[in-house]
């Protein structure tokens, strides 16, 4: 299965946290839906032999789900979830399918887990959040919180599910605590033939696993099902073997009320512990769920922060409000120009967001460049390429514009976009230059910073 190779940022989730809450403010990023409690997910057979019906609830609302579950020994499901008329879900749909996650032999205190991948099918109102399109797919984990059957996706179960988002947290350093994310490393996988896999598991701190067939070679992968060992090699992983079994998510088609799928390729499964040096904390037997997003061939970073760091005062309404620089490198060919967009998601507090406040917009950028310098403004621009209006002076201020939030920490999104067309657009708004952006989209990355008033 050609999809299966790539480079993959792979995270283990710790399922006690998926449980409860104890998620630091550094991973609550990645969190779509069940922050900063779960969603109660309830599943029951219906009349049908194969049939499912339930419910997913959550402070102030809710979904009805109906769906079916396969036959036999099979346990994947493809559940449709409506919102309840006369409700502030009226109107919503989101569509699921997913997995239980095998029951390992010689497991110690496995949670059963089910894993999959839920696209949004009809858009949210404005009057919700701003609005939230059609289109949008997440990765989810629901955690069975306490005893019941282990096999089968009937119950109560606690859902989270999590953007795909790749850039990595901590990689190449570790979680210095254990939260929700127990573990970041990189999936680096070849597909020798179609239903076989090579590869490394790349851990933080240099060790390296390598990747190998558990059980006949033939049988690494089975249609979108994938079951491999990774055995530690010889230094900081020697003594480390785990085995390993996931399913590619699904490639959603584009839904009516959808300008087009926002979707990653990514991976889900779960990871069991068979071999450790002596010393180490977790037992053997320990099992952990796992998403995998696939890394994108083009990538964002700065000099002035890592991923999720706080952005430097100097970048800053509180400071110089220069724009940071800014590098790149993946940009794939044929791509005729470059968007960069800056904006905030989290206006006007990101405990109740009310808008997305954009901060700067760039386009037209020639393809052949790789970096912007700190404090471009307009002058230093790279030649041919325009800003756009951002959201400072009622639209009609074009230059840079850091953050500067009222209240509490929000995240910054530095986005570049590669596109097949230049934009044929003058003083263009991120609304007007996003429309001529549908269709033409050949890759895109995105750099996420933060800031909180009276930061350094």
């Amino acid at each position: 299965m050609a999809e299966l190779a790539g480079t993959w940022t792979f995270r283990t989730f710790n399922p006690m946290y998926v449980i409860g809450d104890g998620t630091p403010e550094r991973e609550r990023v990645l969190i779509r839906g069940g922050d900063p409690q779960p969603l109660d997910l309830t599943l029951n057979m219906a009349a049908d032999p194969v049939g499912l019906e339930g419910t997913i609830e959550w402070p102030g609302g809710g979904l009805v789900l109906n769906g079916t579950a396969g036959a036999g020994t099979s346990t994947r499901f493809d559940i449709k979830g409506t919102g309840r008329p006369e409700t502030p879900t009226a109107g919503w749909q989101y569509d699921y399918h997913g997995d239980q996650a095998g029951v390992w032999p010689g497991a110690v205190d496995q949670h059963y887990t089910l894993l999959g991948s839920v696209i949004r099918v009809t858009p949210h109102p404005r009057s919700f959040h701003n609005g939230q399109p059609a289109g949008e797919v997440f990765s989810f984990i629901a955690v069975r919180p306490g005893p019941g059957v282990p096999w089968g996706v009937h119950g109560s179960w606690n859902y989270r599910s999590f953007y795909n988002n790749p850039t990595p947290l901590y990689f190449p350093t570790a979680p210095q605590t254990a939260h929700l994310i127990s573990q970041e490393a990189v999936f680096k996988l070849e597909t020798p033939t179609g239903t076989t896999l090579q590869g490394t598991i790349e851990w933080p701190g240099g060790g390296v696993l390598d990747i190998r067939p558990l059980g006949p070679p033939d049988q690494m992968v089975v249609g979108d099902k994938f079951t491999f060992e990774g055995t530690g090699r010889a230094g900081k992983a020697s003594g480390w073997r785990c085995d390993y079994t996931g399913h590619l998510t699904r490639n959603w088609p584009k839904p009516p009320d959808a300008n087009r799928v926002d979707q990653r390729p990514a991976l889900v499964g779960s990871v069991i512990i068979r071999g450790k040096p002596d010393g180490e904390a977790a037992p053997v037997g320990s099992v952990y769920p796992f998403i995998a997003v696939k890394q994108s061939p083009m990538t964002l970073k700065s000099t002035a922060f890592q991923p999720y760091d706080r952005i430097p005062k100097r970048y800053t309404c509180e400071g110089e409000n220069v724009s940071p620089p800014l590098e790149w490198e993946g940009v794939p060919n044929g791509a005729k120009s470059l968007v960069l967009i800056v904006d905030d998601p989290d206006a006007r507090d990101p405990k109740a967001p009310e808008r997305v406040w954009v901060h700067w917009v760039v386009y037209n950028i020639p393809p052949d460049t790789r970096s912007l310098p700190d404090n471009v403004g307009q002058a230093r621009l790279p030649q041919g390429a325009l800003l756009g209006l951002n959201d400072f002076d009622n639209n009609t201020k074009k230059e840079y514009d850091g953050p500067c939030p009222p209240i509490g920490r929000h995240r910054y999104f530095h986005k570049l976009y590669a596109l097949d067309i230049k934009l044929d657009l003058r003083d263009a708004t991120k609304p007007q230059i996003e429309r001529a952006m549908r269709g033409h989209e050949l890759a895109n990355t995105e750099l996420i910073g933060t800031y909180q008033e009276g930061d350094k």
